[in-house]
């Protein structure tokens, strides 16, 4: 979800730009110094989003499930709405203001393994993160295992993994715009990334928050630069980050990419967002 310009705290499954680690040994790069630009403000969101819908109880009796044998075209339409209303009940934080990281429907995670729907995976694996009680993690982790048939476990890094080898993985339509929602409880600003047919270039179950509000962390955007020999607060065997792109050649120092860890930059004529 890296995009020029903004910075969420959120990493994506090793999709970042790839870029090349350079001794500072090689004096003919030029070096980045910091800010020429403040970050710009939050890009304007989409339309502002109704109230989520919200499912409870276990799948109705005998339902039969979607592409089965016995599955007719009344029965897939079912099927699909119920797997809908499970996601949006997989995670209930109480509407007084309760604890974030205490939200998990258990029940609904259960039902959510029962029905057997694979576009429940990915929006288990996100709840995964915030379960905190044996009664959930143990949940998750069945849940998981009949939808899948791997036994992973219910910690959230292997699950994480396991989507990011496989892109194509079925998500619900509405996944992006839960996925935002869940996350307005950290900064409403998230509903701005996150919202039914948001383009994306990478799968969204990728992008995982990061622990921040939306720049928390800000990125460093349009750095300046001097030239090698000029850099004299690096020391000869500082690690830098170098780019080339149509014979323009930049070096972003370790020691300042740490503090930002996103830099959003113009090199050789095209847009460049760096992840550390």
């Amino acid at each position: 979800m890296a995009t020029p310009g903004s910075a969420c705290k959120i990493r994506v499954h090793d999709t970042c730009v790839p870029v090349l680690a350079l001794w500072m040994t090689l004096l003919t790069v030029v070096a980045c110094v910091g800010d020429r630009t403040p970050a710009p403000s939050a890009p304007a969101g989409p339309p502002s989003q109704a109230a989520a819908p919200t499912g409870t109880g276990a799948p109705a009796t005998g339902v039969a499930i979607a592409g089965s044998p016995a599955a007719g075209a009344a029965d897939a339409t079912s099927v699909d709405q119920r797997a809908q209303d499970l996601m949006w009940a997989l995670w209930l934080p109480p509407s007084s203001g309760g604890d974030f990281f205490d939200a998990v429907n258990v029940s609904a995670v259960r039902s959510a393994g029962d029905l057997g729907y694979p576009g429940l995976v990915p929006p288990l694996v996100e709840v995964s993160r915030f379960a905190f009680t044996e009664q959930g993690t143990v949940a998750i982790a069945e849940a998981l295992r009949k939808l899948t048939g791997e036994d992973l476990g219910s910690d959230f890094e292997p699950w994480y993994s396991w989507l990011g080898r496989r892109p194509q993985h079925p998500v619900l339509p509405d996944y992006a715009r839960w996925k935002g929602l869940m996350l307005a409880r950290v900064d409403n600003r998230f509903t701005e990334f996150f919202y039914r047919g948001v383009p994306a270039r990478v799968p969204l179950s990728g992008a995982v928050w990061g622990g921040v509000s939306v720049d928390g962390i800000p990125p460093l955007n349009d750095p300046l630069f001097v030239g090698a020999t000029e850099a004299d607060y690096l020391l000869d065997d500082d690690v830098v980050l170098g780019v080339e792109l149509n014979g323009d050649v930049r070096a972003y120092p370790h020691r300042i990419l740490a503090w930002h860890e996103m830099s959003n930059d113009v090199v050789g004529g095209r847009p460049v967002t760096l992840v550390y």
